[in-house]
C-alpha cells in the first residue's frame, strides 16, 4: 500500500509546490519564526486544537498550498473528520476559526506587542495573512482639562460658610450650657421664696423670710435667741393688737 504524502512534501528542486506571494522584507523563515513564538506563548499554551489549525493552515500556505485549504480539507486533516464529512451540517471548522482570530487578536494585544510578522486571517477564509508590524503608535497623553476658577471659588465659599455654621452652633450650645449652669447656681443660692414687702428697701435688712408684724419709726431691736422685738415708742403711738 502507497503511504498517503506529507503533507509538509516538497518537490525535488526544493521549491514549494505552487506560488507563495509574501510581502516584500518577509521571508518563509521569518513566518516559521513569527508561528514558532505563537504556538509557544501562554496564550496558546491550552488550545490545542486552534494550535494544530493554525500550524496547518501556516505550513501549507508557505509551502505553497494555501488555495487548498477549503473548509472540508481542513475538517478532515486537522478535526480528524470522516470521509463523509459534511460542513453544512458539523460548523467545527468555522466555530474554531473565528476562535483562532480572536485568540490572535488577544496575543498579539499582550505577548505578542512586539513581534516583526504578524499572522492573521481575512474574514471568511482560512488562508493566513502575513505582514510587518507598523511603528507603534504611543497611547496619547490624557487631556487635563483646565481647571475653573469660577467653581472652584464657588467651592471655596460654601466650605467657609459650612465652617463658619459649625462654629456659630458649637458656640452657641457652649455659651447655651454655660448659662444653664449659672441659672441653677443662682436658683440654688436664692431663697425659696420672696416676699413683696422686702422689696426694695427693707430685703437687705430682714434676709430671713419672717412676716412683718410691727413697722414703726422708733428705734427697735431684734433678739433671734428669744425671738423677741422691742422698740422705743413715741408716747402717743399705741401699740397693735397681736
Amino acid at each position: 500500500m502507497k503511504p498517503a504524502a506529507s503533507s509538509t512534501s516538497r518537490e525535488q528542486n526544493g521549491k514549494p509546490k505552487g506560488e507563495l506571494h509574501l510581502p516584500e522584507g518577509i521571508s518563509i523563515e521569518d513566518v516559521q519564526a513569527a508561528l514558532d513564538r505563537i504556538l509557544a506563548s501562554v496564550t496558546f499554551a491550552r488550545t490545542e486544537r486552534l494550535s494544530r489549525l493554525l500550524r496547518f493552515v501556516v505550513t501549507r500556505t508557505i509551502e505553497g498550498q494555501g488555495e487548498q485549504l477549503k473548509e472540508y480539507l481542513l475538517g478532515v486533516e486537522v478535526f480528524d473528520r470522516r470521509q463523509s464529512y459534511d460542513p453544512r451540517i458539523d460548523p467545527i471548522v468555522r466555530v474554531d476559526a473565528a476562535r483562532l482570530r480572536s485568540k490572535l487578536r488577544e496575543y498579539y494585544e499582550k505577548e505578542g506587542r512586539d513581534d516583526a510578522v504578524l499572522i492573521d486571517f481575512n474574514k471568511g477564509s482560512y488562508v493566513p495573512t502575513f505582514q510587518r508590524a507598523g511603528p507603534r503608535v504611543s497611547e496619547p497623553a490624557p487631556i487635563r482639562l483646565p481647571s475653573r476658577p469660577f467653581a472652584d471659588w464657588k467651592s471655596g465659599v460654601l466650605l467657609l460658610l459650612v465652617v463658619v455654621l459649625g462654629g456659630f452652633i458649637y458656640w452657641t450650645m457652649v455659651l447655651y450650657r454655660r448659662n444653664s449652669a449659672l441659672e441653677r447656681q443662682l436658683e440654688s443660692s436664692r431663697p425659696a421664696t420672696r416676699l413683696p414687702e422686702f422689696e426694695p428697701i427693707w430685703g437687705r435688712f430682714f434676709p430671713l423670710m419672717l412676716r412683718i408684724l410691727l413697722s414703726s419709726g422708733a428705734r427697735c431691736s431684734f433678739q433671734p435667741s428669744s425671738i423677741t422685738c422691742s422698740c422705743d415708742l413715741p408716747a402717743s403711738t399705741i401699740p397693735p393688737t397681736f
